[in-house]
């Protein structure tokens, strides 16, 4: 059974499907605010949220003016050049860790 007091969040995944289909993004898609708004989401329901978040991404969109919980609850990923989409690696890591669902 999983375990559903944790929760594990794929914030470049959640972020760029927010910016495309919530804010009709066409180029540079991602938006934390998708990724703020699922983490309130299952912080609010008693959840600790694993908000997995590449080097790259956060170099790129950077962390400032994120909530400090969303900030605390990342466990960030090194960047790989062989190996671009390690976040979604990391994520199926972090949810088997921790046996619970993800996002």
């Amino acid at each position: 059974p999983l375990d559903d007091s944790n929760v594990v969040l794929n914030c470049a995944n959640i972020g760029c499907a927010y910016g495309e289909n919530v804010l009709r993004r066409t180029r540079d898609k991602f938006a934390w605010e998708g990724v703020e708004d699922a983490f309130r989401y299952y912080a609010e329901r008693g959840a600790t949220v694993h908000a997995v978040v590449s080097e790259r991404l956060l170099n790129r969109h950077g962390s400032k003016g994120l909530s400090q919980g969303l900030r605390r609850s990342f466990v960030v990923v090194p960047s790989r050049d062989d190996m671009v989409d390690n976040d979604d690696l990391s994520t199926l890591q972090e949810a088997e860790k921790w046996q619970c669902q993800f996002v």
